[in-house]
């Protein structure tokens, strides 16, 4: 899987990547996304939706990130050595128009990708550089 692939990729990261003193991603990060990633793409290709990759980065903690963007939603995944994180964003209004929390179970990831394709077009995705 080509998502996978460019979550292995992370580990060639060295510290001060981004030109502004970044950590270098954890290895463990790097292992539990890859995980993670594999059976977030199970759910998917189980229900009747289309799987997007996601844009891949690693964050200021070294940490993992995973974007996945649908005309104005946006589903942001934090995966840390031990658990995995979202935010959930449908908007320019952090107070009314995101909600994050904790992916503990296939069911959660499953509302988050419905939610992200709904009412909108396969042809609208998009992933943003």
């Amino acid at each position: 899987m080509k998502t996978v692939t460019a979550i292995r990729n992370l580990s060639s990261r060295e510290a001060g990547w981004d030109g502004h003193n970044a950590p270098m991603p954890q290895p463990r990060a790097i292992e539990h996304a890859g995980r993670w990633i594999e059976q977030a793409y199970a759910v998917v290709a189980a229900a009747p939706t289309v799987w997007h990759d996601p844009y891949v980065s690693s964050d200021e903690s070294g940490d993992v990130s995973l974007e996945w963007w649908n005309g104005t939603r946006k589903i942001t995944v934090y995966v840390t050595p031990e658990i995995v994180e979202y935010v959930q964003m449908c908007g320019p209004d952090i107070v009314s128009q995101m909600e994050d929390g904790e992916i503990t179970c296939p069911a959660v990831w499953r509302k988050l990708w419905d939610w992200l394709g709904e009412g909108v077009g396969v042809l609208e995705w998009r992933i943003e550089v």
